[in-house]
């Protein structure tokens, strides 16, 4: 009898637990955390090749808005700026409105300097400015307007050079000669850097010999020379003419698109129906704790049947 007190009691034991197992199968097991980080937080990706001026985000009437602004040329289309949906810090958007605005233009100004060149026949500072054009017009790079001519300013070169001949002629005395022979006067000199060759000779006696010879004393030659020179002229110059003045253009003013996107609320999550933890294990353990007593009580009677015997 103690014995089968001692195996009902041993079975009650593993029965409670057992049933306090469910407690430790229905603990749920803990859970990784996962960090979404949102690229498009500090560097939003461009659309197309714009990138916006601004990004910000803001609440109108419980609606959660982000915008972002452009600024581009009027030959831009708002269709390459849009996107149909946006993601910022873990927030989804999707595309609602757009709002244009038309930024107004400038005018830049410089000043320029052009050069100008005409043909003349004259060195002469005034005398080019009188024949030149006082002001020209400027069309460069968008840029337009008046130049002025600075006549102090202008230079000339030669534009070309013709050669020609002239005629040298010289006439040179020798005095003292013995007698009137020709190789006693040069049959060249030079003047000028010309070379002259002979063409004449004047002989004039000078006085009476002392021998009573009746002849001169000396002989006085004068010789005419002649040549040919050569030499080169300017035929034209080149007038360069310097004009300067301010120039401006107008610079056309851009555009300024606001695109409006509005959050997507997240769709709701259900919950799956399904058997507890604590149930399923309170079940096990119940059923574990009847195979236990079942298996006592027949342990138990199989040794009443040996002490019956």
């Amino acid at each position: 009898m103690n014995r089968r007190k001692a195996c009902l009691a041993a079975a009650l034991l593993a029965a409670v637990m057992m049933a306090a197992a469910p407690t430790v199968c229905g603990e749920e097991s803990p859970q990784l955390e996962v960090s979404v980080i949102d690229i498009t937080e500090d560097t939003p990706e461009p659309t197309g090749a714009y990138l916006p001026t601004r990004i910000w985000t803001e609440e109108e009437d419980e609606f959660h808005l982000l915008k972002k602004t452009f600024v581009v040329d009027a030959s831009v289309s708002p269709w390459e700026l849009m996107e149909g949906s946006v993601t910022r810090s873990g927030i989804s958007y999707e595309y609602l409105e757009m709002y244009r605005e038309e930024l107004p233009g400038s005018t830049e100004t410089k000043t320029v300097s052009r050069k100008e060149t005409i043909a003349t026949g004259s060195k002469d500072q005034a005398a080019i400015a009188a024949q030149a054009e006082q002001t020209v017009s400027y069309e460069q790079d968008g840029f337009s307007g008046t130049l002025t001519l600075d006549a102090a300013g202008i230079t000339t070169e030669e534009s070309g050079r013709q050669s020609y001949s002239y005629e040298v002629n010289d006439t040179r005395t020798y005095t003292g000669l013995a007698s009137n022979d020709p190789y006693l006067v040069p049959k060249e000199v030079n003047k000028n850097g010309v070379t002259l060759t002979i063409r004449d000779i004047q002989w004039t006696p000078i006085g009476v010999r002392p021998d009573g010879s009746g002849l001169p004393a000396s002989y006085t030659a004068t010789a005419s020379y002649s040549g040919k020179g050569w030499g080169s002229r300017v035929t034209g110059y080149t007038a360069i003419l310097p004009y300067s003045g301010e120039v401006t253009r107008e610079i056309p003013g851009k555009v300024q698109y606001t695109l409006v996107y509005e959050e997507i609320p997240p769709e709701p999550v259900e919950e799956k129906e399904g058997i507890s933890p604590l149930l399923v294990c309170g079940g096990l353990a119940l059923m574990a704790a009847a195979g236990l007593a079942g298996w006592n009580m027949r342990a138990l009677n199989q040794r009443k049947e040996v002490d019956f015997k």
